[in-house]
């Protein structure tokens, strides 16, 4: 869990990664590729079962997390049950960061981890 990582293993996974780079003379810079061509899934294929599970599961967690706070909210004339009966009432959310370097994974992990501390 990222919440749990300390300062001094977010420093050593980047200086192993970094330690690795540069024995194996490897570089920054982009490099073409071929890409597979077994890839896992394509977009146009839509969902796998287990990302559509993991969705259903997910949106239930979200449902009682939102009924929660908005019953704390303390809303008069608002009924909590009938606005989330309607699925489209409860957010779907995607978190992305930026890529490319040990920089924008550790802003990332940094970003997320201060997240994971407000709501937690």
């Amino acid at each position: 869990m990222i919440s749990k990582l300390s300062s001094q293993s977010v420093f050593g996974l980047f200086f192993t990664s970094l330690l690795v780079t540069i024995v194996r003379g490897q570089s920054y810079a982009p490099i073409n590729v071929t890409c597979p061509s077994n890839l896992i899934r394509y977009g146009d294929n839509g969902l796998s079962p287990l990302e559509s599970q993991y969705i259903t599961q997910r949106r239930t967690k979200v449902a009682e997390s939102l009924a929660t706070w908005l019953g704390l909210a303390g809303l008069e004339d608002f009924n909590t049950s009938s606005f989330l009966a309607n699925e489209s009432n409860v957010p779907t959310l995607a978190i992305a960061f930026s890529g490319g370097g040990y920089r924008a994974m550790l802003n990332g992990a940094g970003v997320f981890q201060g997240h994971l501390n407000c709501i937690t």
